[in-house]
């Protein structure tokens, strides 16, 4: 199976499947339209030079999961183009699909769709999670993770500050009362740097938050304080001189 860059798919033929319903989750496919046969493929592709911000993850709700730096903002545009182009394929099948809700519209799909994008305050970039396969029963199920010399290497070895290449499968969108979440599903992960080292360099070294502003306010502040500490000084030679003169005039009324 031959799979294509993320910017070689044609976001237009991404369609809706099979919808399953799980408990209270109703679960739809997603797939790929081949324009030249027309059969419906899953939706498989690749992602280059991506940074890791994280190990794999784990919680109860998504469970195995990891984060990553969107450090390219072509792959960050078509990751919108595609949440858009979704959530217009669910609006359009609404009465089948959100039977729960009544009069749907855009502002509704709005409400429910949980992006895979966050911001971070640690980050400038915005991160995005994608799920990892791991199954305890069947381990040769999983997510397959390679170095950079093909060989298959242990989930442990990704961690934080990497850069990985994926290839990821546009698996489905699962659908709750409150949620509407598209899966994307990492098949591959192949490690390229297993740590980021970049060299920061200081370009200044002197003082330089002084303005010529401040510089004159903090002049005129160190002169006023040298003319206050004269006047203090004057001050206290001519009380000690008063006090002086004072001693005298006591001594010579005593001698008369």
């Amino acid at each position: 199976m031959k799979i294509n860059n993320f910017d070689k798919v044609d976001i237009n033929n991404i369609i809706l499947n099979k919808v399953k319903i799980k408990d209270d989750l109703k679960i739809v496919e997603l797939k790929y339209k081949n324009s030249e046969t027309g059969k419906k493929e899953p939706c498989i592709f690749k992602v280059s030079n991506i940074t890791t911000t994280s190990n794999i993850l784990y919680n109860n709700i998504r469970q195995y999961y990891i984060e990553l730096l969107i450090n390219n903002i072509d792959f960050y545009n078509f990751i919108l183009t595609l949440e858009e182009h979704i959530k217009h394929l669910i609006l359009t099948k609404s009465e089948k699909i959100l039977t729960n809700i009544e009069e749907v519209n855009e502002y509704t799909i709005e409400e429910l769709f949980k992006s895979n994008i966050k911001l971070s305050k640690d980050y400038t970039n915005p991160i995005i999670k994608l799920n990892i396969i791991r199954n305890i029963r069947n381990k040769n199920a999983n997510t397959l993770i390679y170095d950079r010399n093909k060989k298959i290497i242990d989930d442990e070895k990704v961690n934080a500050n990497q850069d990985i290449s994926l290839i990821i499968n546009l698996d489905k969108v699962i659908i709750t009362n409150y949620t509407i979440e598209i899966i994307f599903q990492v098949e591959q992960i192949k490690v390229n740097k297993y740590e980021i080292n970049e060299i920061t360099r200081r370009n200044l070294n002197e003082y330089n938050f002084d303005t010529e502003e401040d510089e004159e306010k903090e002049e005129m502040e160190e002169e006023i304080e040298e003319d206050g500490e004269k006047i203090e000084e004057e001050n206290k030679i001519e009380e000690e001189n008063k006090i002086e003169e004072e001693n005298k005039k006591d001594e010579e009324n005593k001698n008369e």
